[in-house]
């Protein structure tokens, strides 16, 4: 009984054992589909020796399967019998043109020399290397197999190359690194067959390495695209030269997306940058070994030399003056850093405008022939136009100071439409040397209608009229003085009483007199009274004076048609001494 070894003493061997022969159909170059086999046999554990029969049949599968190509025999008659010795045999087989790329297992059926029946030896055994290597000489007998020459150019298209995968699915399947090397610069090529401009090149130009698409003319219709799972656009850039990063269709020069809001093309402003976002953030980070430590300029080019310049940078924390600010710098040269600052904000929220030491919560500096001119719109209503709000207490809160031995501080009102002076101007100044008196005046056009004085005397000028709204008082030795000369000196010499009065009922085109009492008046003072309500329309009051000590007579007359009873309210009274 014959059985075969364990794989390990039964082998079989290709590559430097294989002998191609020159027995049957010759190739193109003399190498036929002839291969040697060689093995060893053992029988009962031992090696065999002597004359074997020995049949070969090559299968699909490693069991069952399909058998590919004709049985090869060795008995004797059909070929010489098999000699081996001590175990060792080799044998030539010729199953013709059956190597295609299809994976195949030998199977041997093996007796000794004679009649007995044959032995089919398990398992069978898959064919390696050495026997495929005819499935590419055959490339040589142009378009007898899947490999085929053209010119000195091989070429396979009956399915998917692999290399270093024995399942490729694609046309070359590559699994491992890839070393392209071209003298002449080509590189790598993607072709688009649809659309040969859209083609891409992986290469380098003077020792520069690229990515090109397009060929000559207009280049890719749609750009070159870096895309993520599911399509999503990581990277677009347009034939135009319009880049977009997480943005399929970028709508400026730079295009950065992390949200779609959906822009309009109409709102933009020929934009080369656009950064689109839920809240969009542009971020300059710098450390605190220089001076300027992150800045953005912005500059003017005529005929490529710059010629106006301005500057917004943010001095560092280490900055020898001014730390922590940010400048806003104008000048000529093409640095912006050493141009002069016209506006400086410093890290306590002080302003500084033609200085960049502000001392204050805005600090203006300047030699401007008109000093500061401000041009305030509205403010926070239709009516303020400088408006200063007060916190707490403090002694010189809400100011508008001038440090000045001359004129000091103005408010001027103009015209909107023409830029005249407004009625309501005021003018404020302060003492110095040639000046009047005059701590304060307020004008009308260049005309003063009202001045007060370093003694705080008010003086109203060109015919005014003092019109109250409400209580005058004097204090600190102030009085009021009439154009006839009589002085009204404090506020002593005013009485002020609120008396209930109850006017008796007048008939029609009738007329009476009511007395008083108001405590400290005195005959020939004079009388401002006020009856603490509307009086009725027939009803009038004739006059009213001091006509005793303490007493105050009030002439009433009532001219209408009816009798007329106002009621009782309480009058007001100023006795002016």
């Amino acid at each position: 009984m014959f059985r075969k070894a364990a794989r390990s003493h039964y082998q079989t061997w290709f590559g430097p054992f294989v002998a191609l022969v020159t027995t049957g159909a010759a190739l193109a170059d003399g190498v036929t589909t002839v291969f040697t086999y060689q093995g060893q046999l053992k029988l009962s554990g031992s090696p065999a020796d002597g004359a074997y029969d020995m049949r070969f049949r090559l299968y699909d599968a490693a069991t069952v399967g399909n058998q590919v190509g004709s049985m090869q025999v060795h008995d004797g008659v059909t070929n010489p019998a098999v000699n081996v010795v001590d175990g060792l045999f080799n044998v030539d087989l010729d199953f013709g043109g059956v190597f295609d790329g299809t994976a195949l297992w030998l199977e041997i059926e093996v007796r000794p020399d004679g009649p007995d029946a044959y032995t089919t030896l398990q398992p069978r055994q898959p064919l390696t290397a050495a026997p495929f290597a005819l499935f590419a000489l055959n490339a040589l007998d142009a378009g007898c197999c899947i490999w085929e020459l053209n010119g000195s150019a091989a070429y396979y298209d009956g399915g998917n190359v692999g290399i270093g995968t024995n399942s490729p699915v694609a046309p070359l399947h590559v699994v491992g690194a890839i070393h392209s090397r071209d003298s002449a610069s080509n590189g790598v090529h993607v072709f688009n067959p649809n659309a040969p401009n859209a083609s891409v090149n992986l290469s380098w130009l003077n020792d520069v390495a690229r990515i090109r698409y397009g060929g000559t003319g207009a280049g890719a219709t749609n750009g070159l695209a870096i895309q993520g799972t599911g399509d999503s656009t990581k990277l677009r850039l347009l034939d135009n030269g319009d880049l977009g990063l997480g943005d399929d269709a970028p709508q400026a020069r730079l295009h950065l997306r992390t949200s779609d809001l959906t822009l309009s093309s109409t709102a933009l402003e020929n934009d080369e940058l656009i950064i689109e976002a839920q809240d969009a953030v542009m971020g300059l980070y710098s450390n605190n070994q220089g001076d300027w430590a992150s800045a953005i300029a912005l500059k003017e080019v005529n005929g490529g030399a710059v010629v106006d310049t301005w500057g917004i940078a943010r001095r560092s924390s280490a900055a020898a003056t001014g730390p922590s600010s940010l400048h806003f710098t104008y000048g000529p040269s093409d640095n912006y850093a050493t141009n002069p600052a016209h506006m400086v904000i410093d890290s306590d929220g002080l302003v500084g405008i033609g200085t960049t030491t502000p001392a204050a919560r805005l600090d203006v500096a300047t030699s401007l022939p008109n000093d500061v001119i401000a041009n305030f719109v509205k403010g926070l209503s239709n009516t303020n136009g400088v408006y200063v709000e007060m916190e707490g207490s403090c002694a010189d809160c809400g100011t508008l100071r001038a440090v000045n031995t001359g004129a000091g501080a103005a408010v001027w009102a103009r015209s909107e439409s023409n830029g005249a002076q407004a009625p309501a101007l005021v003018a404020q100044r302060l003492l110095g040397t040639g000046l009047s008196n005059a701590i304060a005046e307020f004008k009308v056009g260049n005309s003063n209608v009202a001045e007060i004085n370093v003694d705080g005397g008010l003086r109203l000028t060109g015919g005014g009229e003092l019109e109250t709204w409400g209580d005058i008082r004097l204090v600190g030795g102030a009085e009021i003085r009439f154009n006839d000369g009589s002085v009204q000196s404090s506020a002593a010499n005013v009485v002020s009483a609120g008396v209930s009065v109850n006017p008796p009922s007048i008939s029609a085109g009738s007329n009476t007199v009511i007395t008083v009492t108001v405590t400290g008046a005195a005959v020939g003072d004079a009388v401002v009274v006020n009856p603490g309500g509307n009086l009725n329309a027939s009803y009038a009051i004739s006059f009213a004076r001091v006509s005793a000590a303490d007493t105050v007579s009030i002439g009433l007359i009532n001219p209408g048609p009816v009798t007329v009873d106002p009621g009782s309210t309480t009058w007001q009274f100023r006795i002016i001494k």
